[in-house]
Parts: C-alpha cells; structure tokens; sequence
C-alpha cells in the first residue's frame, strides 16, 4: 500500500542541547552536524518500528475499499483529533469526492490505527482504475510545551542519543586497523522492542 509523508516532522524527540550534553560536548561548532545525525537516527528507527515518533501527516492510497470494511493505517499512534483522517476516492464517474464521516469509525486505540465502515452501509462505488482511494491523517506522539521531544517515550529518546553518539564517535562504516565494540544488541536494540509494529500487507 503506497503511503507518503506529506507534512514531515517539523521538530526531533531529541534536541542538539540533549546530545551535547549526553557526549559532554562544550562547543556549538558541530550542531549542524549533531541534528542531522538526530534526523538519521530518528528515520531509522520509525522505519525499524513503523511508528511516528513526532506528528507528521500521511496519505495512504489504495486501488479501491476492501471488502473486510477494515483500513489498517500505517505508522501509529494516531492523531485523535477527528479532523486529522479524512477520505477522498474516484467516484464512479472518475470525480474526486470527500467520503462523508458518516460512513466510518476511527479506531484510535489500537496500534496500527484503523478505519471501520459503519454497520450496515457499503463503502461507495470507485471508478475501478489504479489508487482511487485516498487517506490523509496525521501520527506520532503528540507535542508537549514542558517536554522536549513533546510524549515520545523515553526509551526512544535513549536510543537515539546513543545512536547519535556512535555516529559521532565513528565518522565512517568502517575503521580500518582499529578494535572497537558495540553496546549489546540486545540492550540498545531492546530499547525499541516495546514499539515495534507489525507490518501491514
């Protein structure tokens, strides 16, 4: 299913003030550097746990309504905010048409979030072509005035500024003629276990 950021994330889980202070960095000359490797670690690991760690907006597309009345939409948590989902398709004339909230239920509970067609009513007819339906909402955890990196768990937080660090330390892929570990996997890695999503097929 063919899902786009349209509104990327305008901040990070993490702060370059955070990273300088988790590596003891005094000067400001590599900030630039330092948020960009934020940005890095924090692609990764939404791509790892198909997840939104910051509120970005998506649009899901796909050929037409499926028959089970179920749309799982990738990347959780869902924005509960009712005006952040909304359903455009191709009519059977080939017009673009608002679906009416009247049709569906948002399920904002559960992980990945879902759209529900109401009890007894059918999805409406589509101009039977290649993605002729469309869905725009918004994921990640929501913003907070008192917290840098607004709700974003913890743990996340962690993982990036260790990853950040490594990064920073190890400029390149490889070293050559130099010995080096790696924290355990299963302690790094472990941080992000808890908020990895199954994939939507």
């Amino acid at each position: 299913m063919p899902v786009r950021v349209l509104i990327a994330a305008t901040g990070e889980p993490v702060s370059v003030d955070d990273v300088r202070t988790h590596l003891r960095i005094e000067s400001t000359e590599e900030d630039y550097l330092l948020l960009s490797y934020i940005t890095a670690a924090r692609l990764y690991a939404e791509n790892y746990c198909r997840r939104s760690f910051m509120p970005q907006t998506f649009r899901l597309s796909i050929d037409t309504f499926p028959a089970s009345g179920l749309i799982e939409l990738p990347f959780a948590p869902l924005s509960t905010n009712s005006t952040d989902v909304t359903i455009t398709y191709a009519d059977s004339s080939g017009n673009s048409t608002t679906l009416s909230s009247t049709y569906y239920t948002v399920d904002y509970q559960s992980e990945p979030g879902r759209i529900i067609l109401n009890k007894d009513l059918d999805w409406p007819d589509t101009y039977g072509h290649y993605l002729d339906v469309s869905i725009t909402y918004k994921s990640g955890y929501p913003l907070d005035a008192n917290s840098t990196g607004g709700t974003c768990p913890g743990a996340i937080k962690q993982w990036i500024l260790m990853r950040v660090g490594q990064m920073y330390e190890h400029r390149e892929p490889v070293l050559v003629g130099q010995n080096f570990s790696y924290l355990q996997r299963s302690f790094v890695g472990g941080l992000l276990d808890p908020y990895v999503l199954p994939e939507i097929v």
